[in-house]
């Protein structure tokens, strides 16, 4: 009878971590999907920020942020999809570069996102049906634009695909309180990575993703002569030359 009771019990232990796994992965549906108030913090959401300020005639419209960054984005933009048109690649790296600093993120950090997740290519499509620059699924991009009362928009538009991808990214990052597990939770979904944190490990084969990121983020930095940047840059970015 001893094997038997053994067995019963190897069996109620299985039954207590799939219930438990499945129980985290409610939680964190329920985080993500949660409603927030008007404002992330400090940043006031508005429905639809615009791309492009308004500008006079002969006169140059203002970086989102300090100055260079915009140019560095979109130098990085035109090496990768010289097909963009100039429009395009000016409206996307300003889009990259305003929503970062609201973000509180490195700019290069959401690039070396973008070079993982679709190379630039804004027509990208994955198997599991995610799309545009930044990867993201329709129902994942209409949701995140519920939160910030905007407009969903075409994920395969470039700088809707950004702006919500920048959000979505931010918002793992203040649910997990780490660069590497909001990485993997983007990659790999936040209920599964939470479901693994709370059974004890995230499996090696999930760490790959954010050592690709983090290591196209440091070439990046090494490109433009750019000394290493802290886990979270600062709002102004200016620690950053």
């Amino acid at each position: 009878m001893g094997w038997k009771s053994g067995a019963d019990g190897l069996r109620r232990r299985r039954l207590d971590r799939r219930l438990a796994g499945a129980a985290a992965s409610a939680l964190f549906a329920l985080l993500l999907l949660a409603p927030r108030p008007g404002q992330d913090g400090p940043r006031e959401l508005s429905p639809a920020e615009p791309e492009m300020p308004s500008c006079r005639r002969g006169v140059a419209c203002p970086d989102p942020g300090p100055e260079g960054w915009t140019a560095r984005i979109e130098s990085i933009i035109e090496d990768r999809s010289p097909e963009f048109p100039e429009a395009t690649r000016r409206r996307v790296a300003r889009a990259v570069v305003e929503e970062s600093r609201a973000a509180q993120l490195d700019p290069l950090l959401v690039a070396a996102i973008i070079h993982v997740e679709s190379g630039f290519d804004a027509r990208a499509r994955s198997w599991a049906g995610a799309r545009g620059l930044m990867q993201l699924r329709p129902e994942t991009m209409a949701q995140e634009a519920a939160r910030h009362g905007m407009a969903a928009g075409d994920p395969f538009d470039p700088v809707a695909n950004v702006r919500l991808g920048v959000r979505y990214f931010r918002r793992l990052l203040d649910l997990f309180g780490r660069e590497d597990r909001a990485l993997m939770a983007y990659n790999a979904g936040p209920n599964r990575i939470g479901g693994y944190l709370h059974s004890g490990a995230i499996p090696e084969r999930f760490h790959a993703y954010p050592t690709r990121v983090l290591a196209e983020q440091r070439r990046l930095r090494q490109g433009f002569g750019i000394l290493s940047a802290p886990v979270l840059a600062s709002a102004d970015l200016s620690d950053v030359r």
